[in-house]
């Protein structure tokens, strides 16, 4: 949103060990760490979202393809991009996922370096520490809905 009056909010992922454990066995975890911060963002600011359209820029091809399939040959991401759009039904929010290179991503930045990222304090973000929502992720689709109304 970059409109008079509009926030610039900056979401830093807090992941706890149990996180991991809920992820499938593997080393590498690219695709689930990029897909959490969608979710976070969906479930600390659900007002942000609710009863509106736009767009969201993805640098991750794994990610992107699978939020716009609404599914994936990964366990980890179909269970994400579940709960993501169920909680975008429930929000009545409609977004269009677009690719954009790593390069052009200005949000790599913020999560490699965290809190020490100077560029989204030089271009007025605030940044705030969001928790795992670990809950929704054994939840069935109708009780994620469901929940989402209490967001």
């Amino acid at each position: 949103m970059d409109h008079p009056g509009a926030t610039r909010e900056a979401f830093i992922a807090d992941l706890p060990p149990a996180v991991y454990d809920l992820w499938e066995p593997g080393d590498r975890k690219i695709a689930q760490l990029e897909m959490v911060v969608i979710l976070q963002a969906l479930v600390c600011r659900p007002d942000h979202f609710r009863e509106r359209r736009g767009v969201w820029f993805i640098d991750n091809v794994a990610v992107l393809m699978t939020l716009i399939k609404g599914r994936s040959d990964s366990p980890d991401l179909e269970v994400m991009s579940g709960i993501i759009h169920a909680l975008l039904f429930a929000y009545k929010t409609w977004i269009f996922w677009e690719g954009v290179p790593s390069k052009s991503n200005w949000t790599d930045s913020i999560s490699r370096l965290g809190w020490n990222d100077p560029w989204f304090k030089s271009n007025g973000f605030t940044a705030q520490l969001t928790p795992f929502p670990a809950i929704l992720w054994r939840l069935p689709i109708a009780a994620i809905i469901r929940a989402a109304e209490f967001l």
